[in-house]
């Protein structure tokens, strides 16, 4: 899990955002897991969750900005850091890396949100089959596409 507050220069708010990815892109496009609006490419940066802090790699020529200083290629990052991306910085504010998604039980963190919030099992069940129809490449009537 990696806890990160992003300070845009354009908007007074900062926004915090939790990700629970073990690895994840930053970038412009729809592919990219964080998704940014400046002018870098569709990913811009790849983000690996390590034991001992994260490991922030530019995709391409494409340099980012880590605590003032230009990179190109890999840093190991910490807690506090800041990654500056255009009128973006994103401030690493909090690091797990035994909850991740590869990590977690999320079958059994699943089942039980299921069991004790009853109010929201319709739109589980939507959610399951939507996932269910994805996963197997099935379409709306049920045929294999």
């Amino acid at each position: 899990m990696i806890r990160i507050e992003i300070i845009s220069k354009n908007r007074k708010e900062k926004e915090l955002v939790t990700l629970y990815f073990e690895r994840f892109f930053i970038g412009s496009g729809n592919q990219s897991q964080l998704k940014i609006k400046a002018q870098i490419p569709p990913q811009f940066l790849k983000l690996s969750i390590k034991s001992n802090g994260v490991l922030v790699e530019t995709i391409g020529n494409s340099p980012t900005t880590i605590n003032g200083k230009k990179i190109l290629g890999a840093k190991l990052c910490k807690i506090q850091d800041i990654i500056q991306i255009e009128n973006h910085s994103l401030k690493i504010i909090d690091l797990d890396p035994n909850q991740t998604n590869s990590s977690m039980d999320l079958s059994s963190l699943y089942d039980n949100f299921y069991e004790n919030n009853e109010e929201y099992a319709q739109i589980l069940n939507a959610i399951d089959k939507e996932l269910l129809y994805e996963d197997y490449n099935i379409d709306i009537k049920g045929s294999e596409s």
